[in-house]
């Protein structure tokens, strides 16, 4: 989750955004959300409900209007009231609102996925990765980067925007910084759909259904490696981004237990 909490810090040094709220802080006509006080957003997309005392089994929870998706497993539950959740040692409740990108980055080549763990590591050229949760509702999100050194940088933002018409996705990439993609540069970005099937298997046969600028993906044999949150699964889409403005298509399929 760094790239998510460092794109955050970018949004608080640039436009004075929180890195954590309350919740009516993002919500301010929700009469609800104004007294709800053990419950906080993690940037203006995660809501996280901690665990607060000691041998909790379960603990209530409320969503705002519209759409969340639990971070642990991306099962769907509908906001502007209360649910209960299972909690634990291992499980507190966390939600992402729909519409998000939620970007993180992996190195797939490493026997199931190596984080990054410094922004030492850090460099504009490295691979990008994000989640998608799908909305019907146009939406909008960006990936900062810069390399983690300089004081001040010219970073990149890449921004995401999307929409998921009945069951198609259709999302345009831009970046602020095309003189980045230089000397035939492109970078690979890994987008992430969220599927409700529990159990996928260890090598992806599901046939391509994506696009970019209306040209199928080609085919790729890709290693389902363990998801960032462990319970959830998702429908991994790689492809190239040479720093001009694409649009991303695909039909989103239930995948089939084996």
């Amino acid at each position: 989750m760094l790239p998510y909490n460092y794109t955050l810090a970018y949004k608080q040094s640039s436009k004075g955004e929180p890195l954590v709220a309350p919740l009516y802080y993002h919500y301010p006509k929700d009469t609800t959300a104004v007294n709800v006080n053990d419950e906080f957003m993690w940037g203006e997309n995660i809501l996280v409900a901690p665990v607060l005392e000691k041998g909790m089994k379960e603990r209530k929870v409320y969503l705002p209007e519209g759409k969340w998706y639990g971070l642990l497993d991306t099962t769907e539950s509908e906001g502007g009231k209360w649910v209960t959740e299972t909690v634990g040692l291992k499980r507190a409740p966390v939600y992402v609102r729909e519409g998000s990108f939620i970007p993180y980055w992996i190195d797939r080549n490493w026997n199931g996925g190596y984080w990054y763990i410094s922004t030492g590591e850090y460099s504009k050229k490295q691979s990008a990765a994000l989640i998608y949760y799908p909305s019907s509702k146009p939406s909008s999100g960006i990936l900062y980067s810069d390399d983690g050194l300089e004081k001040n940088p010219k970073g990149e933002i890449i921004t995401f925007e999307g929409i998921t018409i009945n069951n198609k996705v259709v999302i345009n990439i831009t970046t602020n910084n095309k003189s980045l993609y230089t000397k035939g540069f492109k970078k690979r970005i890994s987008l992430l759909l969220p599927t409700d099937m529990m159990i996928i298997p260890l090598v992806s046969d599901t046939p391509f259904d994506a696009k970019i600028n209306g040209k199928s993906l080609p085919e790729e044999k890709l290693p389902v490696t363990q998801s960032p949150f462990n319970q959830a699964n998702y429908n991994f889409y790689n492809f190239q981004f040479d720093g001009e403005r694409i649009e991303f298509t695909a039909t989103l399929r239930k995948r089939k237990l084996e």
